[in-house]
């Protein structure tokens, strides 16, 4: 009941960095292969791509992000968040081709980048800016931007994410911010995430397995750290990156799982602090995850659906 009435008295996904970085605004909440960042410096951060937005005169509105997976794309999301307009995350790596048919279909009123990809960004003709940019900007204007956001609800928009589709042309599919509290309250209860966890992300952030990660973190002051993306290539060290960063909860996809067991690592090392194995978007062969559960037997292993489905 506790929960329920919880979940009731929220209606903004961004209340769970107010909380959380209130208990914990020293602490690292996101960790990647440049850096940490905590929670109190990604709150002001966020605050500033927040009053940013505002001052562009757009709401309830698609801000496209297009960076690396880093600690500074979560910082954007919840920028985005704060300034009452929903965040769509894009992949770096897609053809042009595909991320202009996602800007046409979106005509978003933003588009957050880096130095880096500012001027492939600018070529798509729409409006943009750097995070570092707005990063560097003076303390934000709290007023401005809580004026913003208390005129949202909780069936407004959180994010969008574009699949493939059936015909190759994307299509996208918007997740509302009652959608997304439903679902992390339940699996932080459910997985019994406190502060002192830590979870090791693996889905890239234009999939919606990372849902789990970032906003678990958010309601709890876990830390997420993402597992750099070329261990994948080598699923032998991937253990051992769990193992020496004390990781307790991965959420993977099956493939990755399977790549690490028939590797034969699993019988070599020992993961003491994993609490944790979820997976989903796969068939989970029960072969391989048997051989999960011989070799780490402390484990909770569970199956889910992602946040779209839900």
């Amino acid at each position: 009941m506790l929960l329920l009435i919880k979940n009731s008295m929220r209606k903004n996904v961004t209340e769970y960095l107010d909380i959380t970085e209130g208990l914990y605004s020293e602490k690292i909440a996101v960790e990647d292969a440049n850096g940490c960042i905590t929670f109190g410096e990604m709150k002001r951060n966020a605050l500033k791509i927040a009053e940013f937005c505002v001052e562009q005169n757009i709401f309830k509105q698609p801000v496209c992000v297009y960076l690396p997976k880093s600690k500074e794309m979560v910082t954007s999301f919840v920028g985005t968040n704060y300034s009452g307009n929903f965040y769509v995350p894009l992949d770096i790596k897609s053809p042009d081709t595909r991320i202009r048919n996602i800007l046409a279909t979106l005509n978003p009123g933003l588009i957050i980048t880096d130095e880096e990809h500012k001027d492939q960004v600018e070529n798509f003709g729409l409006p943009t800016v750097t995070v570092g940019c707005l990063c560097s900007r003076k303390e934000a204007d709290l007023s401005v931007v809580e004026s913003a956001r208390s005129r949202q609800i909780d069936t407004d928009p959180v994010y969008s994410i574009f699949t493939s589709g059936s015909t190759g042309i994307p299509k996208g599919v918007v997740i509302s911010h009652r959608g997304v509290i439903d679902y992390i309250d339940w699996a932080v209860d459910t997985f019994h995430f406190t502060a002192d966890a830590k979870i090791g992300n693996q889905a890239p952030f234009y999939f919606d397995n990372s849902i789990f990660d970032i906003y678990s973190c958010l309601l709890t002051g876990a830390k997420m750290v993402i597992i750099p993306e070329t261990l994948f290539m080598f699923p032998v060290k991937l253990p051992e990156f769990v193992r020496d960063n004390d990781i307790t909860t991965i959420f993977w996809v099956p493939t990755v799982m399977i790549n690490v067991e028939n590797s034969g690592v699993l019988s070599e090392i020992e993961l003491p602090k994993l609490k944790n194995v979820v997976f989903c978007g796969e068939v989970m062969p029960n072969t391989q995850l048997n051989i999960w559960r011989k070799a780490q037997p402390q484990c909770t292993y569970a199956n889910l659906y992602g946040p779209t489905e839900i």
